[in-house]
């Protein structure tokens, strides 16, 4: 199976999709999560089709732990570029 990457289009949210959210937001603001699981998870958030998901990774952009921010802020970078994209077009 191919990995979708995060700057391209995603399916509809889901009902499902809300629920993994809401799992791996609580594991990433966990205070006594592992900071290698806490990059995982910041990358798996960046997956998965959830309208939340850009305001969390720019939430995690402010993270202490200096890993955790940068990630968070490529992949919000990442996912907000289709739309600039889309406005330059035009």
């Amino acid at each position: 199976m191919r990995r979708r990457r995060p700057w391209l289009p995603c399916p509809a949210p889901s009902a499902d999709a809300g629920r993994v959210t809401a799992v791996l937001t609580g594991r990433l603001f966990d205070p006594g999560a592992d900071p290698a699981a806490r990059l995982r998870f910041v990358q798996a958030l960046s997956e998965i089709p959830d309208p939340s998901v850009p305001d969390l990774l720019r939430r995690l952009a402010r993270d202490p732990d200096p890993g955790v921010a940068r990630v968070a802020a490529a992949l919000a970078g990442a996912l907000r570029r289709p739309a600039q994209r889309d406005g330059d077009s035009a």
